[in-house]
């Protein structure tokens, strides 16, 4: 039997789940009752832990496999690249999977929310056939790894990466007065440092001048990737040979010729810098908790980010800490990956339910690493709730709910609904899913509230 709307709730069940559903994949049944003794605590401890699970992608490939046989049929022409592409789509669907499954059921859902971040925000898409089969690699190998560190060490290593450098064409690109281009090979390119200036760091808002631009670029020659007749084929590698000589003008500093250290001194220099972290603060701000974040919960990241000494975990810090990052007031609309986690948790379902919530993604319009645009995913809400995107919306929990009816426990399902929900479920909808049809309307009535759609 139904029981009436709770006229209150036990302190600290807000909290709970705020910190559940805003911050991670939402609560499973019973979840919220053990959140609630410490909601910021909960989320808190999760930073300390590595990114990096012991058990889920054990065997996985590393990035020196994957590349070292994408740039051997790189060589070898069309026929191989399109022999790989049928190998590893298949092998990156598994791998895929696995991810899925983890995030499922992962005990740190804000942990694996910021590695999602940061993937997002340094978006490599499987869809650019240059470096296709590394996506996952990259997340496994240089983001999950270098969370705990500075902004400055992550930035580094993903631009060292070879699937950054393959990408953004990096890799072949020469200076006009290096020896290799004094010899007529000069194909400087600045695509890569183009990326670094108005995606990763400054961001759009503020335009990097076209000198900036040039010099990082001539800074960044020599930063490439072995190929198959070399030692350890597909790995980083620095070409003297291929890098511009003399010093470069960057971010009104004076760099003198030192050859692979002018880069990373740039991107040092470059990562400390107040307008990028502002940038990254609010980017974050963006995907966790409103579209517009007030200033004082950008200061308190901003805090967390150089008390931490460019700690990434100290941003994410001071995000939890503000008060303002708790706001009952559910603002940001979930994204399709964050819908469908969220509803399987709800359900109860486990990693087995990994290639159910690929194809759900797929078919809501944002398959796991697709992104359109090397800016990745929108972090705006208004990116998500077009017409026809609501009706896929409520398309897909109205099948995912009959679906549901059928293994969520026998409970009745407004007594789940506040189960996951707690005090973020309106009398109204409880009222709604009590009063619904069967248990597969009820879980329809949930998956379609506000108070479920929203974080």
């Amino acid at each position: 039997m139904v029981q009436p709307y709770p006229k209150q709730f036990p302190p600290g069940l807000y909290e709970a789940a705020i910190a559940a559903s805003r911050f991670g994949y939402g609560a499973r049944a019973g979840e919220l009752q053990g959140i609630a003794s410490d909601p910021k605590g909960w989320l808190l401890v999760q930073l300390e832990d590595s990114a990096v699970p012991a058990d889920y992608f054990q065997g996985l490939p590393k990035t020196s496999e994957i590349t070292a046989k994408l740039v051997t049929a790189q060589a070898a022409g069309d026929t191989a690249l399109q022999a790989l592409r049928r190998s590893r789509s298949a092998e990156s669907q598994g791998e895929a999977q696995i991810h899925a499954s983890y995030a499922m059921a992962t005990g740190a859902p804000f942990r694996e929310r910021l590695v999602r971040f940061w993937c997002n925000h340094f978006s490599l898409s499987a869809l650019n056939p240059r470096i296709f089969p590394l996506t996952y690699a990259f997340e496994r190998d240089v983001i999950r790894p270098n969370l705990r560190g500075s902004f400055v060490n992550l930035l580094t290593e993903v631009v060292r990466h070879p699937a950054m450098l393959l990408n953004f064409e990096n890799a072949n690109s020469i200076g006009d007065y290096s020896y290799a281009g004094l010899k007529g090979a000069a194909a400087l390119d600045d695509r890569l440092a183009q990326a670094i200036l108005k995606l990763y760091t400054l961001g759009p808002k503020r335009q990097p001048t076209p000198k900036d631009i040039f010099s990082l670029a001539k800074m960044l020659t020599g930063w490439s990737v072995t190929g198959p007749e070399e030692e350890n084929p597909g790995s980083f590698i620095f070409r003297p040979k291929w890098h511009e000589p003399n010093s470069k003008y960057f971010l009104e500093h004076n760099f003198p010729h030192a050859g692979v250290l002018e880069a990373e001194a740039a991107l040092d220099k470059l990562g400390r810098k107040e307008e990028v972290a502002t940038y990254l603060a609010t980017k974050m701000a963006q995907y966790f908790i409103t579209d517009t974040p007030p200033s004082e919960l950008i200061s308190s990241m901003l805090r967390g980010f150089t008390d931490g000494a460019n700690s990434i975990m100290g941003m994410a810090k001071g995000m939890v800490m503000s008060k303002t990052a708790w706001s009952p007031v559910q603002n940001k609309i979930k994204t399709p990956e964050d819908l469908v986690l969220s509803t399987a948790r709800a359900l109860g379902l486990g990693g087995e339910a990994g290639g159910m919530t690929l194809r759900a993604q797929r078919v809501l319009g944002q398959p796991p690493k697709h992104a359109p645009s090397p800016e990745g995913w929108s972090v705006q809400s208004g990116a998500w709730i077009a017409p026809q995107q609501m009706m896929d919306r409520l398309s897909w929990t109205g099948a995912i709910a009959r679906r549901g009816a059928m293994v969520m426990p026998d409970a009745p399902v407004a007594d789940t609904a506040l189960d996951i929900l707690g005090p973020l479920l309106s009398p109204v909808t409880y009222r709604r899913i009590a009063v619904a049809a069967d248990r597969g309307e009820g879980l329809a009535i949930l998956f379609a509230s506000p108070e479920f759609q929203r974080r």
